[in-house]
């Protein structure tokens, strides 16, 4: 109710009074051409492994930020000084790598660009969060993908080389504790099985490191959005994400070339199947964690929930399996029966009619 009589200022006039260039704003601009040349420039093989292994930690981090940081310029439109930060960080990272290595830092400056200006703009423009982070979390896929792609067969056919050796040094190991020699041999093979998979899964390995980097980005992006512009409604409660039903034939259609399809298609759709069970996975956890706020059940429930689900990879591997296939395969069938759907006006009218 508006007391005083004055009409109720607009969500673009309080955008424009609350925007601005943020310091945030500034240093964003500044620090990414800086941590394109830290990051593909020979700078940090130069540097010892004790502090090269710090640096690394620490642009690891920063990785989260610049998406973040690109995203928020890109909203604020802040046009000019997102374009200068982004020749600035073009040109810096070609003269530090030379024609060596031009390759990884366009595809990698693309990738950190495009995806935040992608969040960015699209929040502006009032899209669903769902529809936003899938989008930008396409063009990351893409442009990783293109920077990686010929690195993924050397680095298998090295790690395939390495599994015997090590192997070989769990052997005795296993013997110490006083396994029998059948035993210890069919702990290997099952090892030896595993680590096959793994070997198999390292672009999806390496494509979900990016994923991750972009997601807690975009989640501090969205967190930040959702404070300072909560009538945007970008910031989704964990309880309500969900896989969209429009991924179910990318499923059918990869099972079919993993099922149907020479070394070369089932390889893809392995890594493909692989990326997909992770999120569906998080979305089956989401939708435990909406029927336990459903059923209010207490925090110190909830904890040794989670507790147990996280001690399970360390007790079993066929009981982490089973709790991670369950999550997967009820985020797969909440994709398109949505169990969390909430029931329209009318019809919870027509439901309180029914009770009394």
């Amino acid at each position: 109710m508006n007391l005083i009589g004055e009409k109720p200022i607009s969500t673009a006039a309080v955008e424009q009074l609350t925007s601005g260039r943020r310091l945030s704003c500034y240093f964003t601009a500044m620090a990414f051409p800086v941590f394109v040349v830290l990051t593909y420039g020979p700078i940090l093989g130069q540097l010892t492994p004790l502090v090269g292994l710090l640096v690394s930690t620490i642009l690891y981090f920063a990785a989260i930020y610049f998406f973040y940081g690109i995203a928020e310029l890109a909203f604020e439109r802040h046009t000019y000084l997102l374009w200068s930060s982004a020749v600035a960080a073009f040109v810096l990272g070609f003269l530090s790598t030379g024609l060596t290595d031009i390759w990884s830092v366009l595809t990698g400056c693309s990738m950190f660009l495009l995806g935040g200006v992608i969040v960015g703009r699209m929040c502006r423009d009032g899209h669903h969060p769902g529809r936003t982070y899938l989008i930008g979390a396409g063009v990351v896929v893409l442009f990783f993908t293109a920077q990686l792609f010929s690195y993924w067969a050397p680095m298998m056919d090295q790690t395939s080389q390495a599994v015997p050796r090590v192997l070989a040094e769990m052997e005795p190991i296993y013997r110490s504790l006083g396994f029998t020699e059948e035993t210890t041999q069919d702990v290997l093979a099952q090892a030896g099985k595993l680590f096959g998979v793994m070997v198999r899964l390292i672009p999806a390995f390496t494509v979900l490191g990016a994923l991750v980097e972009f997601g807690l980005g975009f989640l501090v992006f969205a967190y930040v959005v959702n404070r300072r512009h909560p009538w945007r409604r970008f910031w989704a409660p964990f309880s309500r994400w969900r896989v969209p039903f429009a991924f179910t034939p990318v499923v059918a259609v990869t099972i079919l070339a993993r099922l149907l399809g020479n070394d070369t298609a089932q390889l893809v759709a392995d890594n493909i199947l692989a990326i997909l069970a992770l999120h569906y996975c998080i979305a089956g956890l989401a939708l435990i964690e909406y029927y336990m706020n459903k059923l209010s059940l207490p925090p110190l429930l909830r904890f040794s929930f989670y507790m147990l689900l996280f001690l399970t990879q360390f007790v079993s591997l066929l009981a982490a399996t089973a709790a991670f296939g369950t999550m997967i395969l009820l985020g797969f069938v909440d994709s398109f029966a949505d169990w969390r759907k909430e029931p329209s006006t009318t019809e919870a009218a027509q439901a309180r009619n029914r009770l009394q």
